[in-house]
């Protein structure tokens, strides 16, 4: 690369400033030589293509949808158009394409040859098989195939020998002259460089239930025992308030005397009086006692007492004994579905990223076996620091699914997921609707503490809504179940992505765990740089909007900011004012000083991957057209090697770069900007490139991304067709092919 680097200290000059002064707010503008002047229609307004359209919510649409990056799931997945919102009359329900349309466009991706020939001729030996249904003419289906798309295949190179035979797309580089399969001197295994895939007996096993399961026994029987306590203290609590209500009432009925029965009477009832009055004030005082014991117990000593109430049982819930992550001063790619796939995340580690997660998958989907599901588990060899993110919405599935999920052997945290918005996941429990479920949410992390051998953290949003925000008050729940993490995203559910983050209200956040931190260090707790849990440190991460090294530093400035006033203030009257004293003049802070450990980046990283290597440098880079498609090249490298090189795997990595080029054409190169730098939440005026290729990948047509995939791929099927998972990414909303 040899880019231009502004500094962040680069400011505008007097002119873009004043340009800058008039112009509509959510508006990114362009240098006036490469701005397409608009001219306005008949009515008076903009063409519809215009980034300032006049319509105030133009913002909001443009993010409206960016949800499917984060947690829309497979086509069997997608959300149908229920009509539940009677006022929203955009068709498909905030933007998306109806699910039967994407499974319609999906099916033209699988493997469009009519020939379907015979594994043993596709591997050169001959079939055996007398009643073999595939076909056996080699002949007629090259000729169908086409000719290959390169010299190089990329699994031959990889591993030494193509699995794929014949049907590769790139057969001449291991094909000899008589159609035998060649390979090199040595051959390596599948999963040399592609860990936690689980084969067809594993997939077996897991829909069997023929796993150890033993540790997520205890826990369901020891859940069930507290749950069956909890069920009879709150019953004799209720029973009680009921005779207090009843005895108030016989105490305000007027006493008859007359015939000395009302006298009876009387004496009967404050005999029952005086009884009901001494149980429910035990009943009362004891909870006030639990409540405050409460405040000053530490999490080693509340699971403890927990343990001994349900009557002994030997569950071992000590995060202590867990893996140690380090979360500091690292940056962090927030878990994407459908987007944040294996290739892409290899895109990301090469610029630079410390943390990558896989996409979101269900916990009851991985329980029933689903191989779909499980691949979503993989991790490369270059993630050196990789979790999985697991939804669920029950105690007992989402302990065993994560008992059977810490079986594999190459995953160094497990996240769960309480930040998903899109409707058909919360409809079922999951995600973000969890956040109003707190003795359910209680119970999934710490089933999946007391199994995990590594450390369990949490990505949530705001709340639900603007009136039901409570991340804040899930914080110290969560740190006493034993997370080893935790990251905010700045939005409610409701907001999706129609607003800006709330980074205040993120370091609010971050300045409780920060408080909690101080607290637990004072009470004798290790720092060890958090991610274990156990009453110790745990990282904080924030999340929302961060496209460019300015903001992701700003950001950490003002965590700087907050830990410092959370260093100063009473952390615990308890203590005396030793929680600051004992954690030094800061406390157990995050990175340098800040409440936040890092950053964790979602939507900027989609559309600049090259994000990382800014934050750590501290500068913008002018990435050009013919370098943003090197980028393409090697995402099409790394998705031929994960997903295959015959038709059917080029067509599923054809499918995927067009997903990423859903949100990388909304690149605004940085010498076209006239003030840096570009903002998530800001359209563009139209305008056109240094060179046609920088045009054509600013476009927002889908026409216009299959021709990108073009350049590296090849020409594409005649039966393909992609469509978009939110139309908002594609002005002109029609699937092409």
């Amino acid at each position: 690369m040899d880019p231009e680097v502004p500094t962040l200290a680069s400011a505008p000059t007097t002119e873009t400033a004043e340009a800058v002064a008039v112009a509509p707010a959510g508006v990114l503008r362009i240098k006036a030589q490469y701005r397409v002047p608009i001219a306005p229609s008949q009515d008076g307004k903009r063409s519809r293509d215009d980034a300032n359209d006049g319509n105030d919510d133009g913002d909001d649409q443009a993010n409206a949808d960016d949800d499917d990056a984060e947690a829309a799931k497979d086509n069997k997945r997608q959300r149908t158009d229920t009509g539940n919102n009677s006022n929203n009359k955009r068709k498909g329900g905030r933007g998306q394409n109806k699910a039967k349309d994407r499974q319609q466009a999906a099916k033209s991706q699988a493997d469009s040859s009519a020939i379907k020939l015979c594994n043993n001729i596709v591997q050169g030996s001959p079939c055996e098989r007398p009643n073999c249904r595939f076909s056996h003419d080699m002949a007629a289906f090259l000729a169908a195939k086409g000719p290959d798309l390169g010299p190089a295949c990329p699994q031959y190179d990889l591993y030494g020998a193509c699995k794929f035979g014949l049907k590769c797309r790139y057969a001449g580089a291991h094909t000899d002259a008589d159609g035998k399969q060649t390979t090199k001197d040595v051959v390596l295994p599948d999963d040399t460089y592609i860990k936690n895939v689980v084969g067809r007996d594993g997939i077996s096993r897991v829909r069997k239930r023929d796993m150890d399961q033993g540790r997520s026994d205890e826990f369901i029987k020891w859940w069930e025992e507290i749950g069956s306590k909890e069920n009879e203290v709150k019953h004799l609590a209720d029973a009680a308030e009921r005779r207090k209500k009843k005895t108030v009432g016989a105490a305000d009925a007027p006493v008859d005397g007359a015939d000395g029965e009302g006298e009876t009477d009387a004496k009967a009832e404050a005999g029952v009086t005086a009884e009901d009055k001494t149980e429910t004030k035990t009943v009362i005082e004891t909870e006030d006692k639990t409540e405050a014991e409460a405040e000053t117990l530490t999490h080693k000593d509340k699971l403890e007492r927990i343990e001994n109430a349900a009557g002994g049982t030997d569950i071992r819930l000590r995060p202590c004994e867990k893996k140690r992550i380090d979360f500091r001063n690292k940056t962090y790619l927030a878990p994407l579905t459908t987007v944040g796939n294996l290739p892409f995340r290899r895109i990301c580690k090469g610029f630079g990223v410390d943390i990558t997660c896989g996409e979101m998958a269900l916990s009851a989907e991985l329980l029933k076996g689903s191989s779909n599901e499980w691949a979503l588990l993989r991790r490369h060899v270059s993630e050196d620091l990789f979790g999985v993110q697991l939804a669920g919405n029950h105690p007992v599935t989402f302990t065993r699914c994560v008992e059977a999920v810490s079986e594999l052997p190459d995953i160094d945290f497990i996240d769960l997921n309480l930040g998903c918005p899109v409707d058909s996941i919360t409809a079922k429990g999951c995600g973000s609707a969890l956040m109003d479920r707190r003795n359910k949410l209680r119970g999934m992390v710490m089933g999946a503490v007391a199994v995990s051998p590594v450390p369990i953290t949490v990505k949530m949003r705001m709340g639900i809504s603007d009136k039901t925000v409570n991340a804040h008050k899930l914080v110290p729940m969560l740190r006493e179940c034993g997370v080893g993490a935790i990251a905010v995203h700045g939005r409610t559910k409701n907001q999706r992505y129609t607003k800006s983050a709330d980074w205040d209200y993120i370091v609010q956040c971050g300045r409780v765990n920060r408080e909690l931190d101080a607290l637990a260090a004072a009470r004798g707790f290790g720092d060890g740089g958090g991610g274990g849990g156990g009453g110790g440190r745990t990282a904080f991460f924030g999340n929302g909007d961060i496209m460019s090294p300015q903001e992701y530093w700003e950001h950490m400035d003002a965590g700087v900011v907050a830990a410092e006033a959370a260093a100063s203030a009473d952390v615990d009257s308890d203590v005396g004012g030793k929680a600051s004293s004992a954690a030094g003049p800061s406390g157990p802070s995050g990175s340098d000083g800040s409440v936040f450990d890092g950053l964790m980046i979602g939507r900027g990283a989609l559309i600049k991957p090259w994000l990382f290597r800014e934050i750590k440098t501290r500068q913008l880079y002018d990435i050009s057209s013919r370098e943003r498609l090197d980028i393409l090249r090697d995402f099409a490298h790394h998705g031929l090697e994960t997903w295959g090189s015959d038709t059917q795997g080029i067509s599923t990595t054809r499918r995927f770069m067009c997903e990423w080029l859903s949100f990388l054409y909304r690149y605004v190169p940085v010498g076209l900007i006239e003030v840096l730098p570009q903002r998530i939440n800001e359209r563009p005026e139209r305008f056109f490139g240094r060179d046609e290729l920088e045009t054509l990948m600013a476009s927002s047509r889908v026409a216009d991304w299959i021709k990108i995939t073009e350049m590296v791929l090849g020409p594409a099927h005649e039966s393909f067709v992609f469509m978009p998972k939110h139309k908002s990414n594609s002005y002109d909303g029609e699937a092409q092919g």
